[in-house]
């Protein structure tokens, strides 16, 4: 059994390929694929990405190169995400610093 432990598929560029990258990455024998988030709004996308195929699984966080972006909701935020309930449906995903689970 093969994990890949960082593959950022939940980044844009992997929009148009998402799923024939995966598929590749399945015929290939990955049996698991870790997506690590970098910002809160990142941890939201690779929640909602593991969500969509048991292959999947999130690693939530910030990185410390978005430090910058860091502040008093985050660890609520992030605790949100790791919840039996997952992801709200209200989740904002347009700005890191606005971000609201």
């Amino acid at each position: 059994m093969l994990t890949d432990t960082h593959c950022h598929l939940d980044f844009e560029q992997f929009d148009d390929d998402r799923d024939a990258v995966l598929q590749r990455a399945l015929a290939s024998e990955v049996q698991r694929i870790l997506i690590p988030a970098v910002s809160l709004r990142s941890s939201v996308s690779a929640v909602l990405l593991a969500q969509s195929h048991p292959a999947l699984f999130a690693a939530i966080g910030v990185h410390p190169n978005d430090s910058s972006l860091w502040d008093a909701a985050t660890i609520p935020a992030l605790s949100e995400l790791t919840s039996a309930e997952g992801l709200p449906e209200d989740a904002d995903l347009t700005d890191d610093r606005r971000a609201k689970v």
